[in-house]
C-alpha cells in the first residue's frame, strides 16, 4: 500500500508543482533546479524520524519515562508530544533543508523560495506516504491531506523569500518577523492538526460523550485544514506574478554599502 500511496501523492503533489513552477515569470527556473528542492525533500524525512527518535531516547534517558508517562494530563500530554515528535521536529528538518535548496539553486525572487518550499514538501510527502500508509480506508482519509507538507513549506519559502527582500530592499526592521513566521506559522499548524487528530486521547475513550466531542474538534480542524490548503494555494495563483516581481539585487547593495564605507 506504500508503494501506491507514494505514487498516488507523486501523482497529486507533482501536478500541483509543476504548475507552481510553471507560474515563474519572465524567466523560469528552469527543470533541472527545480528537482532539487524535491530531491532534498526525501531525506528529511528520513532526518525527521531519526529526530523523533532522538527526542525519544533523550527524554527516556534523562528522565527516566517515556513521554507519556510524563505527563498526567491527556490534552497536555497530546500537544507536547505533537510539538516534539511533529510540529517542531519535521518542520524544523524541512527548514533546514528548506536553507540548503535555496542555498543550491540561489532564487532571483521571492516566488522562487516558494517553489523551493514546495519541492521540499513535495520530496517530504512522497515519503511519508511510502513509509506511513496503512490500511485502505486509512489511506485513502490521508489523500485529502496531501498537499499539507507543501503549504506549510509554501509558507516557509513565501516568509523567507519576504525577510531577504526586505533586508536589502526595505527598511529591514520586518526582516526578523518573516523568518520568526516562517517556522512559527508550520510549526502551530502542524502541532494542533496533530494534537486533535492522530493525538487526540478523546478519539480513544471509551466515554460516548467525550469520544463525539472529540470527533467533532477532529473533523472541524480536518475541514479547517482542508479549506486552507485550497485557499493558500488559489492565492497563490493571485498573488504569483507579484511575488515574482520582487527581484534580489544583493550585489548592487553590498555595492552601494562598501561604497558608502
Amino acid at each position: 500500500m506504500g508503494i501506491v500511496m507514494a505514487l498516488v501523492s507523486c501523482v497529486l503533489c507533482g501536478y500541483v508543482y509543476v504548475r507552481i513552477c510553471k507560474r515563474d515569470q519572465p524567466n523560469p527556473l528552469g527543470s533541472k533546479r527545480a528537482v532539487i528542492p524535491v530531491v532534498l525533500g526525501l531525506p528529511s524525512a528520513i532526518l525527521s524520524t531519526v529526530l523523533v527518535v532522538g527526542i525519544g531516547l533523550v527524554i527516556k534517558n534523562t528522565l527516566g519515562k517515556p513521554l507519556q508517562d510524563l505527563i498526567a494530563s491527556p490534552i497536555l500530554r497530546a500537544i507536547v508530544s505533537s510539538f516534539l515528535l511533529a510540529g517542531m521536529s519535521e518542520e524544523v528538518v524541512k527548514f533546514l533543508f528548506l536553507l540548503l535548496a535555496v542555498k543550491i539553486i540561489k532564487p532571483r525572487n521571492v516566488y522562487e523560495y516558494c517553489i523551493a518550499g514546495a519541492g521540499v514538501g513535495f520530496g517530504f510527502t512522497l515519503l511519508e506516504e511510502f513509509a506511513y500508509s496503512g490500511e485502505l480506508l486509512q489511506s485513502i482519509l490521508r489523500v485529502p491531506f496531501f498537499g499539507m507538507h507543501m503549504v506549510f513549506d509554501i509558507i516557509m519559502g513565501i516568509c523567507l523569500g519576504l525577510a531577504r527582500y526586505d533586508r536589502f530592499h526595505r527598511d529591514g526592521q520586518k526582516s526578523g518577523k518573516y523568518t520568526f513566521a516562517a517556522l512559527s506559522i508550520p510549526i502551530v499548524w502542524h502541532t494542533i492538526f496533530d494534537a486533535v487528530t492522530a493525538a487526540n486521547p478523546g478519539l480513544r475513550s471509551k466515554d460516548e460523550y467525550v469520544l463525539t466531542e472529540s470527533a467533532i474538534v477532529a473533523i472541524v480542524v480536518l475541514i479547517i485544514s482542508v479549506v486552507l490548503q485550497f485557499v493558500l494555494l488559489s492565492r497563490l495563483r493571485k498573488k504569483s506574478e507579484y511575488l515574482c516581481s520582487l527581484q534580489f539585487r544583493e550585489a548592487d547593495a553590498e555595492a552601494g554599502q562598501e561604497e558608502a564605507r
